[in-house]
């Protein structure tokens, strides 16, 4: 796996992949170059046993503060099926939640449009209070492009969602954690450990159940119940077969700590 890129920071240690946004000078806006690299990172991840949890951060001042307008001019020249082409093979934040690893977005700063979009396809938020978040596509006239629209009424309702998405207004970090939209919210000095508390957490489990109970949540707002539960039930019998479950049943009736081994 390459780990040195243009527009991001990518590295590994430890069964954690740290991914990092890095154009700062730009607020680590989205282009198409880091599309690229994202994608890449993505196909290697899907298929990266050894890495167990992914963070995605940015440099700087800001998570992401949205696409390129230089991105956005070009993609307006194009015809709608060219378009449509192009965003094909765009990165989008449904590859973070098809990942089986649990993704962290440590969000410290601003995460607009595109940052806002990927916050949202990932597993966790943990915020700082310096933090905004916001889908503000509707002052440039356009719209969210990259399931903004669908996943934050998912998390807050549609009241609140159409506010947001309607009039570009901001979620303050406040808000996001009183909300549902970020599981933590800590000052900007703290975001480094509750980062590391998380994955300390992540870490402790088996990686068979983490995946498997990970594509399960995914089936709950992609499936109908009644498809979603058949999902589960398959997920959960392969589950009880594993060795890691046989590990952590002597683990939990010898009082002690299970260690897993991923099969």
């Amino acid at each position: 796996m390459q780990d040195s890129f243009e527009t991001i920071a990518y590295e590994e240690r430890d069964g954690v992949a740290w991914l990092t946004f890095a154009r700062p000078k730009f607020l680590n806006a989205f282009n198409e170059e880091m599309s690229a690299e994202l994608v890449a990172v993505a196909e290697h991840l899907a298929a990266a046993e050894n890495v167990r949890a992914v963070v995605l951060r940015g440099e700087g001042r800001s998570f992401m503060a949205g696409a390129d307008i230089g991105t956005l001019e070009r993609w307006a020249k194009l015809s709608a099926a060219d378009l449509t082409a192009v965003l094909a093979q765009t990165f989008t934040p449904s590859l973070l939640e098809r990942l089986p690893q649990p993704t962290i977005a440590a969000v410290d700063g601003f995460a607009f449009g595109m940052g806002c979009e990927i916050a949202l396809g990932c597993d966790f938020r943990i915020v700082t209070s310096r933090s905004e978040l916001g889908l503000p596509e509707i002052t440039l006239g356009i719209m969210p492009g990259a399931g903004g629209s669908q996943r934050l009424p998912r998390l807050i309702g549609r009241t609140r969602a159409a506010e947001v998405v309607l009039t570009g207004r901001r979620i303050s970090a406040q808000e996001a954690f009183d909300w549902g939209v970020a599981n933590v919210l800590v000052e900007p000095e703290q975001l480094d450990d509750a980062v590391n508390e998380l994955i300390g957490r992540l870490l402790d489990k088996s990686p068979l159940a983490l995946r498997r109970a990970k594509a399960a949540l995914v089936a709950s707002v992609e499936e109908t119940l009644s498809s979603g539960i058949e999902q589960e039930l398959a997920l959960f019998v392969q589950s009880v077969g594993s060795e890691d479950a046989a590990e952590g049943t002597r683990a939990f009736l010898e009082k002690r700590r299970a260690s897993f081994t991923g099969r």
